[in-house]
């Protein structure tokens, strides 16, 4: 759909281009957008513009990256790099201010689009929700947070069931049943900040009523979650994740053992994918510890798990 637009919208200003021509440089044209996007998220963690441009050069060069935004290497990841990389910028720009939280509705649209490029979506929204609940735990709720999650959550979900292939999953799936929590964490934390600030709740008596209201909803999502699973409402794992943590023999999809990124990546690849960033990487991870922003929480999550 991408290159099928792409060659009308030239075509139609009045570059003669063929659409396999568009298929050819459709990977470099997305690489260089998400050496862009790569520049952007970095500014927005250190508001350094030569930290930023030094992040960019290291997505040009990156093998893992050349692989994918080489001319003529025509697949669906070289267009979700780009779409990854701008969902993330999106989130992270979404909790810079006060103010900025509608940039949530830009990474919602986004995520939709990488939800239609690539079945790695599943990372995303993990990776969004992990960061909503980690920034929930460590006492770094505000509004904005609230404001920007559930826009993107909203919209991205929306706009996610719509593709057949997905369908029901983000309401329905284990491994999509996280954000969705997350989202009701969201509002109920959003709840209590209202309470609290409208009502001039001491600090005994909001801690009181935060307890029994916390109570009352543990208790109704356990009884949700055990009737989900009882009656076969939330689906098992998907062999895609299953075939990171069992034999790849025994998935029973044979498209997923088939292909090496659905099982465990052995230790040497990391080399062969990142060379010399792989050194670099670990003292970037370490700095992000240093004045800790929301955004430079993302980037310290997003090392870990990945």
């Amino acid at each position: 759909l991408t290159s099928a637009f792409l060659h009308r919208f030239l075509n139609d200003i009045g570059h003669d281009i063929s659409l396999n021509d568009v298929c050819v440089f459709v990977p470099a044209g997305f690489g260089a957008l998400a050496t862009f996007f790569t520049y952007l998220l970095a500014y927005e963690v250190s508001f350094s513009p030569t930290a930023s441009l030094a992040a960019a050069a290291f997505m040009a060069i990156m093998p893992a990256h050349l692989l994918r935004s080489v001319a003529g290497g025509y697949d669906n990841e070289c267009i979700a790099i780009t779409a990854i990389v701008s969902t993330f910028y999106f989130w992270v720009r979404s909790l810079r201010t006060d103010s900025s939280w509608p940039m949530g509705i830009l990474c919602g649209f986004s995520y939709i689009y990488m939800v239609a490029a690539w079945g790695g979506y599943t990372f995303v929204v993990n990776m969004i929700g992990v960061h909503a609940a980690v920034l929930i735990l460590t006492g770094r709720f505000t509004p904005k947070l609230h404001h920007s999650y559930t826009l993107w959550y909203i919209i991205g979900t929306t706009g996610a069931v719509q593709f057949p292939i997905v369908g029901w999953q983000p309401l329905r799936s284990l491994e999509q049943i996280g954000p969705l929590g997350v989202f009701g964490m969201v509002q109920l934390w959003m709840f209590l900040h209202f309470c609290r600030k409208h009502y001039n709740m001491t600090d005994k008596g909001f801690q009181d009523f935060r307890m029994m209201v916390f109570g009352v909803v543990a208790g109704i999502a356990a009884l949700a979650f055990a009737w989900g699973m009882q009656s076969g409402f939330l689906g098992p794992m998907s062999a895609r994740v299953r075939g990171l943590f069992v034999p790849h023999t025994r998935t029973g999809n044979p498209l997923v053992d088939s292909v090496a990124e659905h099982q465990a990546t052995p230790n040497d690849v990391y080399w062969k994918y990142f060379h010399f960033l792989c050194l670099l990487g670990p003292f970037g991870t370490v700095m992000m510890l240093h004045k800790m922003t929301d955004a430079k929480l993302f980037v310290l999550l997003f090392s870990l798990i990945s």
